[in-house]
């Protein structure tokens, strides 16, 4: 029974051995590796090249010029303005005179050498008159503002006279002018101009009349008409004037004086 037992595991361990054995003697082949296989590419079919162009050879660029410098262009010269001829007109009497007037602005220098009461009014294209120019008794020598309201053109005068009369109508541009600070002085109606306000502008006018009837003084501006004096006989005083007056009208019966103060 001991005998039995020991054989089979002599046989048990016999096998075990030869199967290790067996094991190692045959080798086992690695795996191949198989390349992977590529698709075809398509080639593309070559294209026609076009053929060079011929390149324009360059200009010659020209140098550039010396541009003249430009030339002081003169100042226009003032061309001078021409004045119309005055207009006379004559008479005697209690007349209505009708006459082209060629001025904006004018004055008009009156005068009458019979007696009694003389007068004269302006018209335009309208029954109604202007303005009564002149009102006075026996001899009359002044000069009197024409047209110098908005919308004035005398085209016709009418006189109440018993004698003869002349009227003389010329720019305003030809009435007496003054420098601008001075003095001045006149007998009865007149029209002064003053000649440098706009370089030395007037601020101050002393005034003084000598006479019996209304004495008044206007004083022209930028700012329209400006009256000044407005009394009856003699009169001697100060009056504030426009920087801009350019212009005095005067009605009076008898000697007057005016200076013109500036700053």
């Amino acid at each position: 029974m001991r005998r039995s037992f020991w054989f089979g595991i002599i046989l048990l361990s016999t096998l075990i051995t030869l199967t290790a054995c067996g094991t190692a003697s045959t080798p086992t082949s690695a795996p191949t590796s198989v390349p992977p296989t590529t698709a075809p590419i398509n080639t593309p079919v070559p294209t026609n090249t076009p053929a060079p162009t011929n390149t324009p050879a360059p200009t010659n660029t020209p140098k550039p010029t010396n541009t003249p410098r430009p030339t002081n262009t003169p100042a226009p010269t003032a061309t001078p303005t021409v004045i119309p001829t005055p207009v006379v007109l004559k008479g005697s009497g209690s007349k209505v005179v009708d006459f082209d007037n060629p001025f904006n602005i004018a004055i008009a220098h009156i005068t009458y050498t019979g007696g009694g009461n003389f007068v004269v009014r302006h018209y335009g294209g309208s029954p109604d008159y202007y303005d009564l120019l002149v009102n006075a008794i026996g001899r009359y020598d002044g000069i009197v503002p024409i047209d110098f309201g908005d919308g004035e053109h005398t085209t016709r005068f009418e006189t109440k006279a018993s004698g003869p009369w002349t009227i003389e109508v010329k720019h305003a541009r030809e009435a007496r002018g003054v420098e601008v600070p001075g003095t001045f002085d006149g007998k009865g109606d007149d029209v002064i101009r003053l000649i440098g306000y706009d370089q030395n502008p007037p601020d101050v006018a002393h005034i003084t009349h000598v006479g019996q009837s209304n004495f008044v003084v206007y004083g022209y501006s930028n700012d329209g008409r400006n009256l000044l004096v407005n009394e009856i006989g003699n009169y001697d005083g100060e009056v504030i004037l426009s920087p801009s007056t350019f212009l005095m009208v005067i009605k009076a019966d008898g000697k007057w004086t005016i200076e013109v103060k500036t700053r």
